[in-house]
């Protein structure tokens, strides 16, 4: 089935057909064109120049399908040889058409002839140079074609969409792939576990036994000592973060270790202290998400929540702060110095997070969408800079525990 695509570049189609048609018959009479148009039969042959030029199209576009979409052995030809056989085809079997067309009205009208040394150093090349470039411009973008035949497009369409299909089902595949093996991994440690525990049991009954006995007493201590651990907490108001040099690690204060710091953070569970009207600290935020002209903050326990206007740039100018990309801040308090790689061979690296946080993330949010959050390219130095010693060396620990308003 053959089909005339309706888009914008028909207009560009036509506009050119007439162009054409007026450049191959005036030629070499550009500079004083009002000679040939006064000539009656010239206007005559304009006008059936039109539809032939459309002709042609249709031919050429028709060769176009032939040799490469219905036929599979062109495909795979090289370029090298499917290139002249494509203008063979096209530009060379028209412009000998033609020439035999203009031979017989030009022979049957008068005794010229055609084959003159004056034709082919003038009007010769107002017909081939045109010809010639609209077959290359369609032999490397065959989907501007005027014409389509079949279902060529559904089957461009389609093919797009399989591919598409088939990177998901790869990507897929490989995960699975991973999973199954950390299963297999997991699973032969747990039987190898589960036998252990047998013989253990088996050869010793009465020692079994009384680790039950210590065991029940332990969780009891245990208890305990969770009562009382809750007890302090509720009495501790605020710890201070800042108050004084000698309160923070050594490790941090003098080799700047930012794990080191959040490890001290972690022991003394600063964010756990209560804060009014929904006051939360710096340091409990992980991940800043921006989605168009609102920003998302990602807190340490995985839960996600809408950030107030006024509370943006605030947080946006923290030190601690870092921009990845243009729909994502991280907190440098939990990422890791070395970045991972995305794609081999890519400059698109993936920030790392501590361990326990990412599971905490993973565990209430899309994996994929944190991993693109994490991805940087072009804002790259940002993050790397800021593990330079001297500037860690200007970093305040005390910023972690700026508070903002969270809704």
């Amino acid at each position: 089935m053959r089909i005339l695509k309706s888009s914008p570049n028909t207009i560009c189609y036509v506009l050119g057909i007439i162009i054409f048609a007026f450049l191959i018959n005036l030629g070499s009479a550009l500079p004083e064109p009002m000679y040939r148009l006064k000539k009656p039969v010239m206007v005559l042959t304009i006008l059936f120049t039109i539809p032939l030029t459309f002709l042609y199209l249709y031919y050429i576009s028709w060769v176009q399908y032939r040799l490469f979409t219905f036929s599979k052995g062109t495909k795979k030809r090289p370029l090298w040889s499917t290139l002249p056989l494509f203008l063979f085809m096209t530009a060379g079997l028209v412009w000998g058409f033609h020439m035999l067309l203009l031979y017989t009205v030009v022979v049957g009208r008068s005794t010229a002839s055609l084959f003159s040394k004056a034709y082919f150093a003038a009007d010769f090349w107002f017909f081939i140079i045109p010809l010639l470039l609209y077959c290359l411009y369609l032999f490397f973008e065959p989907e501007r074609t005027l014409f389509s035949f079949g279902k060529l497009e559904q089957l461009q369409k389609e093919n797009h969409s399989l591919q598409s299909v088939n990177h998901n089902l790869i990507d897929l595949k490989e995960q699975l792939i991973t999973e199954n093996t950390d299963l297999l991994v997991r699973k032969q440690a747990v039987k190898s576990q589960y036998y252990k525990l047998i013989a253990n049991i088996h050869e010793h009954d009465q020692a079994a036994q009384q680790l039950r006995i210590e065991n029940k007493e332990l969780s009891f201590e245990v208890e305990q000592l969770r009562e009382k651990t809750e007890k302090l907490e509720d009495q501790v108001t605020e710890m201070p973060l800042h108050s004084g040099r000698d309160e923070l690690p050594l490790l941090w204060l003098e080799e700047r270790s930012v794990d080191v710091l959040l490890q001290y953070i972690c022991e003394r569970n600063f964010w756990k202290n209560p804060l009014p009207d929904h006051t939360r600290f710096v340091l409990e935020l992980i991940i800043i998400e921006r989605v168009e002209t609102v920003y998302f903050g990602i807190y340490a326990n995985g839960k996600k929540w809408l950030l107030p206007n006024e509370a943006v740039e605030a947080l946006l100018n923290n030190p601690w702060i870092v921009k990845l990309n243009n729909k994502a801040f991280v907190n440098m308090l939990y990422c890791k110095k070395n970045m991972l790689p995305v794609i081999k061979g890519s400059k698109i690296k993936r920030v790392e997070l501590i361990s326990f946080f990412r599971t905490q993330l993973d565990e209430n949010l899309d994996t994929k969408h944190i991993d693109e959050l994490l991805e940087t390219e072009r804002l790259r130095p940002n993050f790397e800079k800021f593990w330079e010693y001297d500037r860690l060396l200007k970093m305040d620990a005390s910023r972690l525990y700026d508070t903002f308003r969270s809704d």
